[in-house]
């Protein structure tokens, strides 16, 4: 993506900060601009269902962190939270609008989900992710974890009932 496509989205600014203080778009060139897009026009139909204040996106990351897996390093995912809508609501939000791939984090301070931008992908790949504390060589560490629907089905689903 070029950093003048930027200048087009409706609820994002060159400028503009992540949850962490790190610049939203700081590595521009590597996001996938149809993503992008794609991303603007949910924030702008829930901004349109909630309302402008309630609907506004907070970026926790696009690309700036470190992550495994492709998604985010292939610029098509995004972690974010809204201001005033519940967790729940912007998973049932985000599969309605053709997100097929979401992450949702209830332990998160500022309870968000993650979305990666898979257009082809003709199911959908709901995830519960989760903190769990291990043992590594002799450390205690705290571990991400996820547990999907293709994998533990009623899991995600019991859940998913259980945020807001």
């Amino acid at each position: 993506m070029k950093i003048e496509a930027i200048g087009r989205l409706n609820n994002f600014s060159v400028g503009e900060k992540t949850i962490f203080e790190d610049l939203v778009f700081g590595k521009v060139e590597s996001l996938n601009s149809d993503f992008v897009f794609f991303h603007d026009a949910f924030v702008s139909n829930m901004k349109v269902d909630y309302g402008q204040r309630e609907g506004q996106c907070i970026i926790h990351d696009f690309n700036m962190r470190t992550h495994e897996g492709i998604d985010h390093p292939g610029g098509v995912a995004v972690d974010f939270h809204f201001r005033g809508i519940g967790l729940n609501d912007t998973v049932m939000a985000a599969i309605a609008f053709g997100y097929r791939k979401i992450f949702f984090y209830p332990e998160w301070k500022h309870r968000g989900v993650h979305c990666s931008y898979i257009p082809d992908r003709k199911g959908i790949l709901l995830g519960y992710g989760y903190y769990q504390k291990e043992k590594r060589n002799g450390q205690t560490v705290i571990v991400q974890k996820i547990i999907t629907n293709t994998y533990e089905p009623k899991k995600v689903y019991e859940k998913l009932r259980e945020v807001d």
